[in-house]
């Protein structure tokens, strides 16, 4: 009787089959998760210049117009806030004012998500007209459109 050792081609090859059709189930279901975390970490940036902004506003009587490592005081616009964007995200803050009312608008973007039609999130505060985008209708709610 002779001894069989190891595997047949067959046996391998139906091996690799069914691993490939359950990656090929699983890959995409990864890159789902992977958009849906970088659009919650633009959101959270997003929140975070609105808590910053209003913490900056409680000691400035305005509102900062940028942010970078460090805190600088300011009015019109010239105040910067203490922020670090998380990883991949580009934060674009800018300083809005009617005369009469003054504001921000902040827009977060993140170029590795897949699909460029709705790749970005923004947020306000002042007068309407300071909302970067027409799907952001609430002040201070940040919204990605």
């Amino acid at each position: 009787m002779r001894s069989r050792q190891g595997f047949t081609l067959i046996e391998l090859l139906t091996v690799m089959t069914i691993i490939l059709i359950l990656a090929s189930i699983g890959i995409p279901k990864l890159q789902s998760t992977k958009e849906r975390a970088i659009v919650a970490s633009m959101i959270a940036d997003l929140r975070t210049v609105t808590s910053q902004q209003e913490a900056f506003f409680a000691n400035n009587n305005d509102y900062a117009g940028g942010f970078g490592a460090v805190e600088v005081p300011g009015t019109g616009g010239a105040g910067r806030l203490a922020l670090t964007p998380s990883p991949g995200n580009i934060i674009d803050l800018s300083w809005r004012s009617t005369g009469a009312v003054v504001g921000w608008r902040a827009t977060v973007r993140n170029p590795g998500l897949s699909n460029p039609a709705s790749d970005e999130c923004g947020s306000f505060v002042g007068d309407p007209s300071f909302s970067p985008n027409a799907a952001v209708i609430i002040p201070a709610a940040p919204t990605c459109y």
